[in-house]
């Protein structure tokens, strides 16, 4: 294992063991006390990032399918297994990710069997369940290669599989194709509360083709990515193409996003000086002028470098524009205010911590990259090193020393997480104080009436006393409903009566 792999893992391990503690808390104290949400802000950054972002950066894997199954371009055939496992991650994050964002989580799977046919809403929920199953049937043929699964009848499922991966593809791009455009359709229903820059009447195909977009440079990030922690040979000439693609993708998704604004007549906001404005310019350039014209030049979309920065540029303003949609350009009724706690953060970065690990793992363990990719380092002679009792990875194993490592680090952070974990949190909410004022009290008569009558009460005042009114006493005014009526009430005689 290389060192920039083992940093990379220590780090993850470090947020994993954090999102451990906050998700403790998280479901055994609710939302109330570890999120900002409230009923005037129903959805937060769970929303924004876990859902609306996670499933477009997942878009790859039915982008990378379609292009090696029906369009017939077998030369990015090693791009398809890598794309299919961030797409079948990506998925389950964003179901994890709605788990914790249900107030009632254990309710999720209540729209098989009570089906809303009419909602958007349950459109996306059956496309994304029926999309997973399609994922883990695709990536199901690379589990099964596993020396583990030499068995006659895996070897019978794996045959099976291989021969209905046409059908799969397919499947998969038309659930796709359903369920990326509609999570833009939910925003129709809000044409007032959502700011005219990002409101669109066609604002499902805008969701749509960022989402192809944003799939290509997705994979090519990630194929830099794998190059980079475990040697594999970056294959430039294939990844240029998907440059191209990308290009040619996002200068459509500029053209599409400024002319709809145009046509709508709201293209002057973007200049009005507002900072929403401002994030509409930068948004549209980072995650669409600018890295297409990047890529449009061959020599920057065929170098290392060129590749990551147009790639890191989309998938962040990609990701912005997600945000924005949701939180940003949203509005709140007035007065309500939303920014999300640390605990929203940590789970948000735990969650994809912990994706990043299964990655890495099942890469580690599965023949996700071809043979063919990996590029063996050149032999060098390293220096003799003096034998030191005090090193423990002179006398561990790395297979010994890294579990330790890493547990280390998550029961660290985790603790840590624990000590600045809110009192409502910990000890569950508390009662607030009130300030107790003294009775306010007048003095008056009680007059005397029938047994079983309600009791009467009179002022004090300058007038005769009545004549069958009792001694003088102060009376009680009491205000439950606080609505300014009275009701007397005479302690002393209560006293005396319950004797």
């Amino acid at each position: 294992m290389s060192s920039r792999l083992r940093t990379v893992k220590t780090v993850l391990w470090a947020i994993v063991g954090a999102w451990a503690a906050v998700t403790v808390a998280r479901f055994l104290r609710g939302l109330g006390p570890t999120t900002n949400l409230s009923d005037a802000v129903p959805w937060g950054l769970w929303t924004a990032l876990d859902v609306m972002a996670g499933v477009a950066l997942a878009a790859g894997g039915f982008v990378l399918a379609a292009t090696v199954y029906v369009f017939g371009l077998e030369r990015y055939r090693p791009f398809v297994r890598p794309a299919i496992l961030t797409a079948f991650l990506g998925y389950v994050a964003m179901v994890v990710g709605l788990l914790y964002d249900l107030g009632q989580p254990w309710h999720i799977w209540h729209p098989i069997i009570y089906p809303q046919v009419r909602s958007v809403l349950f459109e996306v929920a059956m496309c994304v369940i029926l999309y997973l199953a399609v994922l883990i049937l695709e990536f199901a043929p690379t589990v099964l290669e596993h020396p583990w699964f030499d068995r006659a009848v895996f070897r019978t499922v794996l045959r099976l599989l291989k021969k209905i991966t046409i059908l799969l593809v397919i499947a998969g791009i038309v659930l796709s194709t359903l369920h990326q455009s509609s999570l833009g359709s939910l925003f129709l229903i809000a044409p007032h509360r959502l700011h005219p820059l990002w409101y669109s009447p066609m604002i499902y195909v805008l969701f749509f083709v960022s989402a192809v977009g944003l799939g290509l440079m997705t994979v090519t990030m990630e194929s830099l990515v794998a190059g980079w922690l475990f040697g594999h040979k970056v294959r430039t000439e294939l990844l240029s193409g998907l440059g191209l693609a990308g290009s040619i993708v996002l200068a459509l998704y500029a053209v599409l996003r400024l002319g709809d604004v145009a046509v709508r007549g709201r293209l002057g906001l973007a200049f009005d000086g507002s900072w929403l404005g401002f994030l509409f310019l930068f948004e549209v350039l980072i995650c669409a002028i600018l890295p297409a014209a990047l890529l449009a030049v061959r020599r920057i979309r065929s170098s290392i470098g060129g590749l990551a920065v147009c790639s890191a540029m989309v998938i962040a303003g990609m990701v912005l524009n997600r945000l924005s949609v949701c939180l940003l350009a949203f509005e709140r009724p007035e007065g309500v205010t939303y920014f999300p706690t640390w605990m929203e953060f940590t789970i948000t970065l735990g969650i994809v911590a912990a994706a990043m690990l299964a990655f890495l793992f099942l890469v580690e363990h599965l023949k996700v990259y071809s043979d063919a990719e990996k590029e063996e380092a050149p032999a060098r002679r390293l220096p003799p090193v003096s034998y030191d009792p005090a090193t423990l990875h002179r006398l561990t194993p790395e297979s010994v020393a890294a579990p330790r490592r890493y547990s280390l680090v998550a029961l660290t952070t985790a603790a840590l997480a624990v000590v600045f974990l809110p009192e409502d949190v910990i000890f569950g909410p508390q009662p607030l104080p009130e300030p107790i004022h003294p009775p306010r009290t007048v003095e008056g008569y009680r007059i005397r009436r029938a047994r079983g009558q309600a009791p009467q009460f009179a002022l004090a005042t300058a007038a005769t006393k009545p004549t069958d009114a009792g001694r003088l006493q102060p009376l009680m005014m009491i205000d439950g409903n606080r609505n300014g009526r009275l009701v007397f009430f005479t302690h002393q005689n209560h006293i005396e009566e319950c004797g």
